[in-house]
């Protein structure tokens, strides 16, 4: 193609009229459907909350269940657990009994000859500590499952090792464990980690046999040492997460105006990055040519050999980067540019700092009456006898079950949820975009500040709510799909977990909706 065909394709230089000053105000609403189908959406959310609240029970929830079916620290079972809101866990399955307190003794402390039951409290005789606090507990005599101790079932010969492994404890898979020192979370009693090595020293026996128990204590004493470190550094996490953070940005932006550092920063590191490769390469190639040329060899060739091409490979690479830099050069500095022009439309318009502020109050609103929604669909399950037979003993274990139409419920929870987080996120990305617009194209920088920010505010809430909302309604779509496949992979699974072709088919799923 000649030159003076390519200047004719490529047309005249695009210029602004006399008029032109920023984005139109001359606008009207975009995708009114979309806007509706969002009002909509919250509609059908907040019946379905308002129906779970006036047929559901957040006690369910709120409060453990115990083997037999009751809820602790409540009446709505078959015995008044008003007075025992706690669970104490008696096996793997998640099946415990209900009492007043958790057990709370010197740590490490495991009473081996104290057994916690289906049934209550059992003591072998001449044998248990005695000076033990006592451990309330309901009356479960009249429960229909209830399952107690003798000292055939749970404690044979007087021996703890033969104890473990009887019926009653069956390796931590029984209705009965012992009496131990546990950690309060979610009125839950778990035993401590050191109440467990106490147990193993006590039963000779090793660690795996009692890790699924105390799974939950370790993942529990995780979480709750994890709250306690964000309560006590909480104003460290504030002052220097959200006010240090604050100044260190209007600094940052403050600086990228200051000619050449921006430069300096980004070829700076890009061409460090590609020092450090050769330098790795260089390296590696004289340490075997040194470790060849010595006499005796302490290294063996191969060893010589792979660290010789691991320099030639990093060679290679540090070429190929080089390469990179030089094909993306112009893209760089366009880079540069734009970061730029965006640090000079937040020193102008500094407001745009605290919209993501606004934006993280109102998603967390959301979330607030989301989960409380959400907890009462899931309290409307009902409660089902689970059984589960190890080592010829079956122990039942009571949990919630759920109905058709409740999974539906929960299935449209989750697509609000996955809508409602997209779509403010989409309109923070519209208001932006709208201000630094008007920033950019303003002829007179003067005019532009606080007042630019509000009216990009109330333009893209009045006409383009419905632009945001078919964007973000599109990605929720296809989060619900991927949710969805996940949960069907899951279950699978759950089926036959050793069918290779129907994890890849699952996962081949989720690749392409992630994409």
């Amino acid at each position: 193609m000649a030159k003076e065909d390519k200047d004719e394709y490529k047309g005249d230089k695009l210029s602004a009229p006399a008029g032109f000053d920023g984005p139109s105000n001359d606008r009207v609403c975009t995708d009114v459907l979309c806007s509706l189908l969002l009002v909509g959406m919250f509609a059908i959310m907040t019946a379905i909350g308002i129906y779970s609240i006036q047929n559901g029970d957040i006690r369910l929830i709120l409060y453990p269940l115990d083997y037999d079916g009751n809820i602790c620290g409540t009446n709505a079972g078959d015995i008044d657990m008003t007075d025992y809101p706690y669970l104490y866990l008696v096996n793997s399955f998640g099946g415990g009994v209900c009492m007043k307190e958790c057990p709370s003794f010197s740590s490490g402390y495991a009473d081996e000859y104290t057994l916690v039951t289906y049934g209550g409290v059992y003591k072998v005789d001449g044998l248990a500590d005695e000076s033990a606090p006592t451990v309330e507990m309901p009356d479960y005599s009249n429960s229909p499952n209830v399952q107690t101790c003798t000292q055939e079932n749970c404690y044979p010969n007087n021996n703890p090792k033969e104890s473990f492994t009887s019926s009653g404890v069956n390796s931590g898979m029984g209705y009965a464990f012992y009496l131990s020192d546990t950690t309060n979370y979610l009125n839950r009693c778990f035993i401590s980690s050191d109440a467990y090595t106490v147990i193993e020293d006590a039963v000779e026996d090793t660690k795996d046999s009692i890790t699924d128990l105390g799974a939950a204590e370790d993942v529990t004493s995780f979480i709750s040492e994890l709250y306690s470190d964000l309560y006590s550094a909480q104003n460290y996490i504030l002052g220097f997460g959200f006010g240090v953070s604050v100044l260190a940005s209007f600094l940052y932006t403050y600086l990228l105006r200051i000619p050449g550092l921006l430069f300096t920063l980004i070829w700076g590191s890009l061409l460090a990055s590609l020092g450090l490769i050769g330098f790795m390469g260089y390296y590696s190639f004289t340490a075997a040519n040194n470790a060849a040329d010595e006499d005796p060899q302490v290294y063996s060739d191969d060893k010589i050999k792979g660290m010789r091409y691991f320099g030639y490979f990093m060679f290679v690479v540090a070429g190929l980067y080089f390469l990179f830099l030089c094909c993306l050069r112009k893209r760089i500095q366009l880079s540069i540019g734009i970061v730029k022009q965006a640090s000079r439309a937040v020193q102008a318009m500094p407001t745009l700092l605290i919209f993501p502020v606004v934006q993280t109050v109102g998603l967390l609103a959301f979330i607030f009456v989301w989960l409380f929604y959400a907890v009462y669909v899931a309290s409307l399950g009902e409660i089902e006898t689970n059984e589960f037979d190890e080592n010829g003993v079956t122990v039942m274990v009571r949990s919630f079950t759920y109905d058709d139409n409740t999974q539906a419920m929960a299935w449209i929870l989750l697509f609000c949820f996955f809508w409602t987080v997209e779509f403010i996120s989409a309109v923070g990305s519209i208001v932006i975009a709208r201000a630094i617009a008007s920033w950019y194209f303003t002829r007179d920088k003067g005019t532009i500040g606080t007042g630019t920010v509000v009216q990009s505010i109330r333009q893209s809430m009045w006409y383009h709510m419905g632009t945001a909302a078919f964007g973000s309604l599109i990605i929720a779509i296809i989060q619900t799909i991927r949710a969805i496949v996940a949960y069907i992979q899951k279950k699978i699974e759950e089926v036959d977990s050793g069918n290779a072709l129907v994890k890849c088919i699952a996962c081949c799923f989720q690749c392409c909706f992630a994409c």
